[in-house]
């Protein structure tokens, strides 16, 4: 956020991600990067963290609440495609 000096928050989510507790940028990536590429990801299944802040990806059983709609998700998913120019 532009600031010069560490910040406890900065220094406490390093110390969750370190322990595995908390995602990192690179992880974050990898839930989707799992869908895209696994030759058994279909195209109507959720892959996420299997910690809600964080850890290894996986497909899970469920949408989290907030993207159940399907017609919000079909949005998302047509909006990041006119973002990516596809």
């Amino acid at each position: 956020m532009g600031r010069q000096r560490d910040t406890g928050a900065r220094r406490v989510v390093r110390l969750l991600s370190r322990l595995g507790v908390a995602g990192t940028v690179s992880s974050a990536a990898q839930p989707a990067l799992m869908a895209a590429t696994a030759p058994t990801a279909r195209g109507d299944e959720f892959y996420g963290p299997v910690r809600t802040i964080g850890g290894r990806p996986a497909l899970l059983p469920t949408l989290w609440p907030p993207m159940r709609n399907l017609d919000d998700a079909r949005r998302l998913w047509d909006e990041s495609e006119r973002l990516i120019g596809r």
